[in-house]
């Protein structure tokens, strides 16, 4: 069975006066007031969710939307978004089913939150 949960920036100012930054893990099984998501006494805002896709990279790390990976093997495909377009989640136009995943060496590098010039051009 597929797992569904979500990711989501936060960014709270601390009794420290600095700013603290990072994500909030969820299910849907969280409590949401207005837009906002609460969850482990943090809100966030409901529209920064990124949804897990049920897939990991080549170093068994979890790979969500929003995240930046790298294929290894093609030269020139460097880093690149992944994304949900309408049928599901992709790495630049190639679907990210269990199928197609098996034996890709996709390695996370970064989020779209956190490394965002990761998917500037050189």
């Amino acid at each position: 069975m597929r797992e569904i949960k979500f990711r989501a920036r936060y960014s709270l100012e601390s009794f420290s006066d600095k700013l603290e930054k990072g994500f909030v893990y969820f299910t849907l099984g969280d409590k949401f007031d207005g837009n906002l998501l609460v969850s482990k006494g943090v809100y966030v805002a409901f529209s920064t969710a990124q949804e897990y896709i049920n897939q990991r990279d080549m170093n068994n790390k979890e790979i969500y939307e929003g995240d930046i990976a790298n294929y290894e093997g093609v030269i020139g495909w460097g880093n690149h978004l992944i994304e949900w377009k309408e049928h599901g989640f992709y790495y630049m136009n190639f679907p990210l089913t269990k199928e197609n995943i098996k034996g890709l060496k996709i390695e996370i590098t970064g989020n779209n939150c956190e490394n965002p010039e990761l998917l500037e051009e050189k």
